[in-house]
């Protein structure tokens, strides 16, 4: 008799980066770690933009049939409903790649405009430190509020290399 593999479920989408006081913190659960190469991409940007959408349609599209597909939660007021970074890893298998894809999803980068511009900074290394690949979404026409955002990521890519 053939004996059935389990098939591979996708870890997440779970928050990963949390806000403790004014400081980040990564906190990955023990059932996350698996051996094989990891690609991440992160999608920062403006506040309701639809990042989380956007992820989750990636997730949709690069699964392959038979296996669980990961939703990232998105609000359906106003206000944002993702806060710090969250992640769901998509195993190789799963989106038939040579690695495991961790999608990543940032809270909106003006979401923390009422606090501190050193938890500004923190948000921004935050998804540098994180992916290979950075999606910078914006609504409308890019603005001057922007372009020091995506001048933030720069500079910090160049002190990173």
């Amino acid at each position: 008799a053939e004996t059935k593999r389990p098939v591979p479920q996708p870890l997440g989408p779970k928050q990963l980066v949390f806000w403790r006081s004014e400081e980040l913190s990564l906190e990955v659960p023990h059932d996350w770690v698996f051996n094989g190469p990891i690609g991440t991409v992160c999608v920062a940007g403006d506040d309701r933009v639809g990042k989380s959408t956007l992820l989750s349609l990636w997730a949709k599209n690069l699964s392959t049939e038979g296996f669980e597909i990961p939703e990232f939660p998105a609000g359906h007021t106003l206000q944002s409903h993702t806060k710090g970074l969250w992640s769901a890893l998509l195993r190789a298998e799963a989106a038939d790649l040579p690695f495991h894809l961790n999608l990543c999803d940032s809270q909106g980068l003006k979401t923390t405009s009422s606090s501190s511009q050193l938890q500004q900074w923190r948000l921004h290394a935050a998804n540098v430190l994180v992916p290979q690949v950075l999606v910078y979404m914006f609504k409308d026409v890019l603005n001057l509020d922007q372009l020091r955002d995506l001048a933030r990521f720069a500079h910090l890519f160049q002190k990173l290399g």
